[in-house]
């Protein structure tokens, strides 16, 4: 008989928002590999069930408003024990969803295992009011504090958990995975000067930044941004201000993006701050050349001038990389190519979640 998980969605997510906008096939991928090794029951906020897997069994809240629903998910274990109760290891795929696994924890007695791939606290901090930061802060403490094995993405979100939460049990890094065989390059043509980025249409992501570039270096260059939020209007309007061929597609399922990112010649992060960026390693697989911003999580992964380039937050110095990277064959070949490498040899997403299921056995073990 195989071994019980429970996998908890991240609460800033939920089934129908992964469906709605496009993510919902990583995680389908993510349920039918641990299937292999556990029988799997997945918790959400959502307000009804989802079939996702043959198998797989789901979890949801009841059919209350959405801000009612996100204050349930931290009692789960309260209002619908019996999975908690069946499982032998509860796994957390973000900070976010951990709290109600770490509940269920001292209930009834399971290891727990949380992924931090971005910092919540942080950006919280970064996006809304006091009192929202210190709501989330508080539930990040307890969750990171009563872990049994925390994962980080990036050698410094590790150094984050250690040195804020004094965290002295098991912490592994294992990166985001990327699936090498769906984000791949291909034959199909480049249209000439063109740029792409993906992300969320907010302060974070700065595009604005990218526009302004733009206009200072403007050679006929086309943008297009994949992503949907509240900057959305401002940035078209800046756009044709600008005189900037910009296009903004509001949702692309995950499985079309490479179809994307291989027509178009190059990426551009222009982020203010990051985790573990997929939309930037995605890019990498698909053997694009990338600038991005040196920022935490794009400088972890970007080696400058080896497999992508690095500038600071500036539109005259990303101008210059700009026009370098179209100038110079040369480099643009190198880093494409050594940017596929990195992804295949580090974030392949059988060697990831090779890693991470090997952790949840342990714990199924050590229990």
């Amino acid at each position: 008989m195989k071994p019980k998980l429970l996998y908890a969605i991240p609460l800033v997510g939920s089934i129908e928002w992964l469906k709605e906008n496009g993510p919902l096939n990583r995680y389908l991928k993510e349920f039918e590999y641990l299937q292999n090794n556990f029988d799997v029951f997945i918790i959400s906020k959502d307000k009804k069930k989802f079939n996702l897997l043959n198998k797989a069994k789901h979890e949801s809240l009841p059919n209350l408003p959405l801000g009612f629903r996100n204050i349930l998910f931290l009692f789960f274990p309260f209002i619908k024990p019996k999975y908690f109760i069946e499982s032998d290891v509860y796994y957390a795929d973000h900070v976010s969803s951990a709290f109600p696994l770490i509940l269920a924890k001292f209930l009834f007695n399971k290891k727990v295992i949380v992924r931090f791939n971005w910092d919540w606290s942080y950006f919280v901090k970064r996006e809304y009011n006091f009192f929202t930061y210190a709501f989330v802060s508080f539930l990040e403490r307890v969750s990171i504090k009563n872990a049994d094995v925390v994962i980080a993405t990036t050698p410094y979100l590790k150094e984050v958990v250690i040195k804020r939460y004094n965290f002295k049990k098991k912490i592994v890094v294992i990166p985001n995975w990327i699936d090498t065989d769906l984000f791949k390059p291909t034959k199909t043509k480049r249209k000439k000067n063109s740029i792409i980025s993906i992300g969320r249409l907010v302060a974070q992501k700065d595009f604005t930044l990218l526009l302004k570039t733009i206009k200072h270096i403007n050679n006929g260059y086309s943008v297009t941004l994949i992503g949907d939020g509240p900057e959305k209007k401002d940035l078209l309007s800046l756009a044709k201000k600008y005189n900037i061929n910009l296009k903004i597609i509001n949702k692309v399922a995950n499985q079309q993006i490479p179809k994307y990112l291989n027509s178009h010649e190059l990426f551009i992060s222009t982020s203010r701050y990051e985790g573990n960026p997929k939309a930037v390693l995605e890019a990498m697989s698909c053997a694009m050349p990338i600038i991005a911003t040196n920022v935490i999580g794009n400088s972890d992964i970007i080696i400058n001038e080896n497999n992508g380039l690095i500038t600071d937050r500036d539109s005259r110095k990303l101008g210059v990389k700009i026009i370098k990277i179209f100038k110079d064959d040369k480099l643009k070949t190198r880093i494409s190519k050594n940017a596929r490498e990195y992804v295949i040899n580090n974030c392949s997403f059988d060697e990831v979640f090779k890693k991470i299921t090997n952790e949840m056995l342990m714990q199924v073990k050590n229990g």
